[in-house]
């Protein structure tokens, strides 16, 4: 995983706005059809960072791609 593909994009706080409900919106549903996505992770502990992918099982769309540090 040293090498990430050009679709992953590290992840900013600055991206979450709103209150609890409206960032766990943004987190947790398809921004197409409004089900609940399907998360998997890959970790790198080497370089101290997470691979995140999340997919729509309803409507299939691949929504989000974000590389996440660890500290």
């Amino acid at each position: 995983m040293s090498t990430f593909d050009s679709d992953y994009k590290f992840e900013t706080y600055e991206e979450f706005y709103g209150d609890i409900q409206q960032v766990q919106q943004l987190i947790d549903a398809c921004q197409i059809c409004g089900s609940r996505l399907m998360i998997n992770h890959l970790t790198d502990y080497t370089n101290l960072l997470v691979q995140e992918s999340a997919i729509c099982p309803e409507c299939g769309n691949k929504n989000r791609k974000k590389v996440h540090v660890l500290n």
